[in-house]
């Protein structure tokens, strides 16, 4: 079984709904720019908008577009910490906790599971290909 190169219906649904998700993102940070967040936000967005795109359109890769999605489970405690800090509770008990809840969350998410997936592609890195010349620059462009 080629697990780089696998999909299913069910995968592209899943893909879907991150494209949509982050295309909606993608607009939000574009009409309150820059409230949201600077270019950064949008290079982030734009680069997984693009990845997430070309993994549902030609199935290459959706396994690790699912390992890099997940790391995204910790924007949620992210986004409640900036929350708490508006609402002037950065002394309080919440914020404590969701600050430990984070950085056990990054650990797991975005520290972890990436040595895994790096891991994992080097056992795989037979059924890794460069795509043709013409995606592999758009690719090196973005």
């Amino acid at each position: 079984m080629n697990i780089v190169r696998s999909h299913e219906l069910s995968s592209n649904i899943f893909h879907l709904v991150s494209v949509g998700y982050f295309l909606a993102d993608f607009v939000m940070i574009f009409w309150y720019f820059p409230s949201l967040g600077g270019y950064e936000y949008v290079i982030h967005h734009l680069f997984s908008l693009v990845a997430v795109a070309y993994s549902m359109l030609s199935g290459e890769g959706q396994l690790y577009t699912y390992m890099v999605l997940i790391s995204e489970a910790t924007t949620p405690g992210i986004n409640l910490r900036w929350y708490l800090d508006v609402a002037g509770m950065k002394r309080s008990k919440a914020y404590l906790i969701n600050g430990v809840v984070i950085f056990l969350a990054w650990m797991v998410a975005r520290i972890l599971l990436f040595v895994y997936m790096f891991y994992h592609v080097y056992l795989h890195f037979d059924q890794v290909t460069i795509p043709n010349e013409g995606v592999f620059i758009i690719i090196l462009l973005l």
